[in-house]
């Protein structure tokens, strides 16, 4: 056998081979990838498809500006791998605001920027560029304007797939279901109507799935045994009806169901709860409000001992609260408000309830719900906010509530207190006691002493107190104006205060909402109003109150009583001292809060003059003088104040020519200066002296300015 041959059979020789024959095939693989790869690290062909994607894609706000140059791993939005250099992560979702915002707005009173959130948006249209992406796992287009979004179901790779209000295509192409490696699947806002698909039941490896927001409608199908990796399912804002008993079915074949957060709330359900929700022990948040669920909590509901929020809030709910309530540990939120509970509520229901902090409960059928709980009973809770309405708290409810040395946000409307409340728990950032006493039996309150040493521990973070409504009397504690340095809102109304307004209260530079209408107040207004600060300066972004549920003050403007919500209550400047018995001038130190809106001075003792600076308070738009003893002239400085919508000065002293000009001039009722006799001129049927002369004319006309006659008291002519 020749050298040659035996070579073939030599092992050495034949791994030697295999060494190059590797090496040349690695290298023949590098040499492909150079073509494909650019020399910082991102591959042409995946570049060139981004770049692509941005050629059919309007970007007004320049999003995508950083899209340039060779290394797109380093573009904003795009992740690659660290060692293939493939793009593995797109996320293109808008931030610019919460896409819920505008509701928001209508709701408190914000204005919502829809050019700006337009301008955010990014446009055009989804095209197959994107299908160069072979390895993608993440996709987020969320909060965009795009359609074409059946595209992506080709797109096999992916394990996240957020599309939510970024298209308006109105339907769910089958073809998304295919996607059987999504763990996360975000399908909410689209406008996507007709039923609950149940196609989906073939994704079993989801963990996250939101539908919500859209206008699914009928029943949910059956899904049995399909959810078992599910964490996160929110079906909010549809239109769904029947039952949710098909829903749990999916659940309880499984050996293990991992559901942590399930939001059905905002739909149109019409059931029992069944027993079956108690197979959810993983559960640590469940939203069914807003539906018609009617009839009691099942005792299967001690099951969930995850649960950290429970919210039943608006439905039909007619029975009773089981005792099971007592093995809820971990429960944080508790809304139970606006439905028909019945029975009793004892310390059993609450026993070892450690972690709870909110408490929400009322009944549309007073006091058909009943707190009963003995006096030496010790909560082992610390609240931070209890809203109860229509609900029997019992004899031992002061004492309950003594524990709460946390509060921050107190609501007790009709709820038949029939004992004072302790001075402790008055102790509060935010307190509103409604109605608290039973109506044949008012009982009066002080403000009690007890509360100085809380403020002085709480004067940093108080943003609003709110003990209007209610009996109490005597005087305004001082500490209120020495020790709250961040007190925004005060609002005292419709009790028995007396005595004079303390000059404390002066001293408060976030103050910009102060109510003691409807008290017995004496003396004089103090000059030294004119210290607010917050009132003072506009705009001025004032101390935003810390609240954990929908704070609300309400506030007489315009004629009426306005609620104000929120961050609604930061643009509200009022000082209200009306229905009392102040007596002597109005301090034209007072005209100095130029961004006051609402001044209500009404129904006091009040004599002298209107102030001649009142020109100084531009933004006011409601100015009630009414029903004091007020002389002498309008001043003509009122045809400047245009922002006024609404005056009252009836039932003064007041006398000479009523001005007219600018807003004045759209105030045609009578009957906001009624009351005074001698006033004159429109909109009051008695004339001025003067008032026939052909050259004179009731209201300015065009011409006007020619006929400018200075002399005359009391007119000026435009």
């Amino acid at each position: 056998m020749d050298r040659c041959n035996a070579n073939l059979f030599n092992p050495t020789y034949l791994l030697n081979i295999a060494h190059y024959l590797l090496l040349f095939s690695l290298a023949s693989s590098c040499l492909h990838l150079t073509e494909l790869r650019l020399v910082d690290g991102c591959l042409r062909e995946e570049m060139q498809a981004l770049l692509r994607f941005k050629q059919h894609l309007t970007d007004p706000s320049g999003r995508l500006s950083s899209w340039v140059g060779h290394n797109c791993c380093h573009w904003k939005g795009v992740s690659c791998d660290n060692r293939s250099r493939r793009v593995r992560k797109i996320d293109l979702r808008n931030t610019f605001e919460d896409r819920l915002f505008d509701d928001y707005a209508d709701d408190y009173g914000e204005e919502w920027d829809e050019a700006a959130y337009e301008e955010s948006c990014l446009g055009g249209k989804i095209t197959s560029s994107l299908l160069s992406f072979k390895h993608l796992s993440y996709l987020d287009l969320s909060d965009n304007n795009l359609p074409g979004i059946s595209l992506l179901c080709q797109l096999q790779s992916l394990r996240y797939l957020n599309i939510s209000f970024a298209s308006s295509d109105g339907v769910i192409h089958n073809c998304f279901f295919n996607l059987t490696n999504l763990k996360k699947l975000d399908l909410s806002g689209i406008s996507f109507s007709g039923h609950f698909p149940s196609e989906l039941a073939g994704l079993e490896s989801l963990e996250h799935l939101d539908l919500s927001h859209n206008y699914l409608k009928g029943k949910i199908p059956k899904l049995i045994g399909n959810f078992c990796n599910l964490k996160f399912l929110s079906l909010e804002d549809n239109t769904l009806d029947g039952g949710i008993q098909e829903l749990l079915s999916g659940f309880s074949n499984c050996t293990n169901n991992r559901l942590e957060s399930l939001d059905l709330s905002i739909n149109e359900f019409v059931t029992e709860l069944p027993a079956s929700l108690g197979v959810l022990t993983k559960l640590q948040h469940l939203h069914l409000e807003g539906n018609s669920f009617w009839g009691s909590i099942p005792t299967s509901v001690g099951n969930l001992s995850s649960l950290k929020t429970l919210n039943l809030r608006g439905n039909n709910m007619n029975g009773a609260i089981p005792e099971s309530f007592g093995q809820l540990s971990e429960l944080v939120d508790l809304g139970l408000s606006q439905n028909s509970w019945k029975g009793i509520v004892t310390e059993t229901h609450l026993m070892n309830l450690t972690r709870l902090r909110h408490l929400d409960v009322s009944t549309d059928q007073p006091m058909s719900l009943i707190f009963s709980v003995a006096y030496e009973w010790v909560p082992p809770f610390k609240l931070y906010t209890i809203d109860i309405t229509n609900c029997s708290v019992g004899p031992a409810f002061s004492v309950w509530l003594q524990w709460q040395t946390e509060l921050s946000d107190v609501t007790l409307h009709n709820t038949g207190v029939s004992e004072s409340i302790p001075e402790e728990c008055l102790s509060l950032q935010h307190a509103k006691l409604v109605n608290a006493l039973p109506m044949e039996e008012p009982v009066k309150w002080r403000l009690p002493s007890s509360m100085e040493s809380v403020a002085q521990y709480k004067g940093s973070t108080c943003g609003s107190i709110d003990l209007g409504d209610n009996k109490f009397t005597g005087s305004v504690p001082w500490w209120i104006g020495s020790n709250l340095s961040m007190l925004s809102t005060l609002r005292l109304r419709s009790n028995v205060l007396s005595g004079h307004i303390p000059h404390q209260l002066c001293y408060l530079p976030y103050l910009h909402i102060l109510d003691l209408g409807d008290n017995n107040f004496s003396g004089t207004i103090p000059k030294c109003l004119k210290n607010l600060t917050a009132l003072t300066v506009f705009p001025y972004n004032n101390y935003t109150m810390p609240t954990y549920y929908d704070v609300q003050t309400s506030v007489v403007s315009k004629g009426s009583e306005l609620v104000y919500y929120r961050t609604a209550l930061e643009w509200v400047y009022s000082i209200d001292l009306s229905s009392n018995n102040l007596e002597g001038e109005i301090p034209e130190e007072i005209t100095s809060l130029m961004s006051l809106g609402t001044l209500n001075l009404s129904r006091n003792q009040l004599r002298g003059r209107i102030p001649q600076k009142i020109i100084n308070l531009r933004w006011l738009e409601t100015l009630d003088l009414s029903h004091n003893h007020l002389c002498g002239q309008i001043p003509q400085s009122f045809s400047s104040l245009t922002f006024l919508s609404h005056v009252n000065l009836s039932y003064n002293n007041l006398t000479g020519r009523i001005p007219l000009g600018n807003q004045l001039q759209t105030l045609d009722d009578s009957s906001i200066y009624g009351g005074n006799p001698s006033l004159c001129g429109l909109p009051l049927l008695t004339k001025c002296p003067g008032d026939d002369t052909p050259n004179r004319l009731p209201f300015p006309s065009s011409g006007a300015g020619e006929n400018k006659n200075e002399g005359d008291e009391g007119m000026l002519w435009f």
